[in-house]
């Protein structure tokens, strides 16, 4: 009977052994469980969208405040574009480009006043953002003559980039203009812009430049366009 008591509790005893070590185990795989869920979920695709997502965001927003705008040399002072908008450079830009009215309110414009030919009378200059003036090689610009109290355009340009430096530097009677040329797989830089016959050089046909040293004048247009304080000057 002793025998068979003592057996007994054996018995029961190895059995209790056994489930507390099993429900140990179990605890153990839990816990261990737990983290690797928790990073599942983190790695997992709409997790890892979102934070991606909100980085972009973060970067974009960042960029747009800050912005780029490129150093010049002391010798060349800069100017902002004008703030003010203008009815008759508007005008100007929609019949010059033939702008639906759909796409007006989409379309930027940034200008400044620059004496180019030495009459005493400014021209203005004109830049034109949109989606039917940009593309990947740059913008499109005017200058506009006052004739007779009227801005009339002088030239229209293509692939420009803000800002635009009007060199101190006199060719056949007109300043020169220095432009940065860059986008539409052309080699980044700056190019020299001569007038000849009324009509400046394009931006494409422009003389590189190595560097800007020696260069004197004004950076007109120097606004960064993307930025949060920029003019919003519209057509719309």
């Amino acid at each position: 009977m002793k025998r068979r008591m003592i057996a007994l509790l054996l018995a029961l005893g190895l059995t209790a052994a056994l489930c507390a070590c099993g429900s140990s185990e179990n605890a153990s795989g839990s816990a261990a469980s737990e983290p690797a869920s928790a990073g599942s979920s983190l790695s997992s695709p709409s997790g890892g969208s979102s934070a991606a997502a909100a980085d972009t965001a973060a970067g974009a927003d960042q960029s747009t405040e800050t912005g780029l705008l490129p150093t010049f040399p002391s010798s060349v002072k800069t100017e902002p574009s004008e703030t003010k908008s203008n009815q008759e450079i508007e005008e100007l830009i929609v019949q010059q480009y033939d702008i639906p009215k759909e796409d007006r309110a989409s379309t930027r414009y940034f200008y400044n006043y620059a004496d180019l030919n030495g009459d005493g009378t400014d021209e203005v200059i004109v830049a034109v953002m949109g989606p039917y003036t940009s593309g990947t090689g740059g913008d499109s610009g005017l200058i506009l003559a006052q004739i007779d109290g009227k801005l009339v355009v002088n030239q229209a340009l293509t692939l420009i980039r803000m800002p635009i430096i009007v060199s101190d530097q006199v060719t056949k009677g007109c300043r020169e203009l220095i432009c940065q040329s860059s986008g539409g797989g052309a080699e980044s830089g700056y190019v020299r812009l001569v007038c000849s016959d009324g009509s400046y050089t394009r931006v494409s046909d422009g003389t590189p430049l190595d560097s800007l040293d020696g260069v004197s004048g004004t950076a007109i247009l120097y606004t960064d366009a993307a930025a949060a304080d920029a003019p919003v000057l519209t057509l719309g």
